[in-house]
């Protein structure tokens, strides 16, 4: 019988982009995350028993970044499942997810009650972005108050693509979407094809955006953003708009000092620990 391997990440929800960032290298058939009222969890499922020495480079990986937020080591297990339990144990940890006030984003293989909103369909798959966390809903959020209709735009980073449809359904009239991972970009194309939409996909960061752009989407990690934001103002134009995400409320401070005279900070969303700004270029 053909047996599936379930990565179980126990740690604190502070670690959860870390862990998310740490598994894009990996082979996975999903992600998921759970949350209860004293536990926090991720985990992976993968087709291949991962290398024990692989498990312990995890693991060396995400202490050193617990360290970073004076946190303890995560606790990391690893579990065969039989094939006849994968499904329901994957499409357990995921249910329809009503964002903002226009969406709900629903798992391809349920039906959803649309409740009055624009359904997002998503397959739960190989990317980051399903909706359950905070910074993608959070940027979902703030697509919803700056899109007016008919604009330009462009996800950096876009994982699961989740963003990019998000940003058509709310009205853009067109959008690019890059990611350094190619399953990422496996990933927002077939979720592209299941909302019967169409976008330019490709592999790459900044460099693959055509400019201009009326706004940009980017829910990466904090240092990224500080990295690329100069890049970011140059696919812009002049008085676009740009959502950052992928940051602690504690970080917020940092990056809004970074981003200097070239931007204004328009509005600020937060959720729990994390946080999204809505940036407009100066």
């Amino acid at each position: 019988m053909l047996t599936m391997w379930e990565i179980t990440i126990g740690t604190d929800p502070v670690l959860e982009e870390s862990c998310l960032w740490r598994l894009e290298s990996w082979t996975t058939l999903g992600v998921a995350t759970e949350a209860r009222a004293s536990t926090f969890k991720i985990r992976a499922f993968c087709l291949d028993e991962p290398p024990a020495l692989r498990l312990a480079q995890l693991q060396a990986e995400l202490t050193q970044d617990a360290t970073t937020f004076h946190l303890l080591p995560p606790e990391i297990s690893l579990t065969a499942i039989p094939e006849t339990d994968w499904a329901t144990q994957w499409m357990t940890h995921w249910h329809p997810r009503a964002v903002g006030e226009k969406l709900i984003i629903c798992p391809v293989w349920l039906t959803c009650e649309p409740q009055g909103r624009i359904v997002l369909k998503l397959d739960a798959g190989l990317a980051f972005g399903t909706g359950e966390h905070e910074t993608t809903r959070l940027c979902l959020m703030a697509l919803e108050q700056v899109l007016q209709g008919g604009e330009r735009v462009a996800d950096i980073g876009c994982g699961s693509g989740i963003l990019t449809i998000g940003a058509l359904l709310l009205g853009a009239k067109s959008a690019q979407a890059v990611d350094l991972e190619e399953q990422a970009v496996r990933a927002t194309r077939h979720n592209l094809a299941l909302n019967q939409l169409e976008a330019l996909v490709a592999e790459g960061s900044t460099e693959a955006i055509t400019p201009p752009v009326d706004g940009l989407v980017c829910n990466i990690l904090a240092p990224v953003i500080l990295a690329i934001h100069p890049q970011l103002r140059d696919l812009l134009v002049p008085g676009g708009w740009a959502i950052l995400s992928g940051l602690l409320v504690t970080q917020v401070p940092q990056v809004v000092q970074a981003l200097g005279q070239d931007w204004h900070v328009q509005h600020t969303l937060t959720e729990g620990q994390w946080a999204a700004l809505t940036c407009v270029r100066n």
